[in-house]
C-alpha cells in the first residue's frame, strides 16, 4: 500500500507505523444516502473477531490442502525482505488457529520469541 498523500476520500491506513501515522479528520467516518431511501453507514464493530474464519477455513481443509497451504505461504513469506512483516503475518495466523501459525513458523525459521509480541494480549 502506498503512504504517499492521498487525494479523494481514502478509508484506510498503512499497516506498519513507519512513517508515523496519525488519525487525519479528513478521513473521519460518513453517512450516505442513497435515491430509494436506504442509508450506508460506517460504524466500529463492538466484537471484533478478525481470525475465527481464517483458523475455521483451515480447519477444513484436508491434510493436503492443509500442506499446500503452508508450502505456497511459506514459499511468498520466505522471500519478504522486512521481517517484522513477516512476523505480524505469522502472529495473524498462529491466532487463527495455533497450528497454522506454529507450521508456517517451523516452514520460515521462525521462533515463537519472534512472533508472540505481535500476539493479542
Amino acid at each position: 500500500m502506498s503512504i504517499r498523500e492521498q487525494k479523494g476520500d481514502v478509508n484506510y491506513q498503512p499497516s506498519t507505523n513507519l512513517p508515523e501515522i496519525v488519525d487525519n479528520a479528513k478521513f473521519k467516518y460518513s453517512k450516505s444516502v442513497f435515491p430509494a431511501g436506504a442509508i450506508a453507514t460506517q460504524h466500529v464493530i463492538d466484537k471484533e473477531n478478525n481470525f475465527v474464519q481464517a483458523g475455521d477455513l483451515y480447519k477444513s481443509f484436508s491434510k493436503k490442502d492443509q500442506d499446500n497451504l503452508i508450502k505456497n505461504l511459506s514459499g511468498a513469506l520466505n522471500s519478504v525482505k522486512n521481517k517484522v512483516i513477516v512476523h505480524k503475518m505469522i502472529a495473524h495466523f498462529y491466532h487463527a488457529n495455533t497450528e497454522y501459525g506454529t507450521r508456517l513458523m517451523k516452514a520460515t525459521n521462525t521462533s515463537m520469541n519472534d512472533v508472540k509480541q505481535y500476539l493479542p494480549k
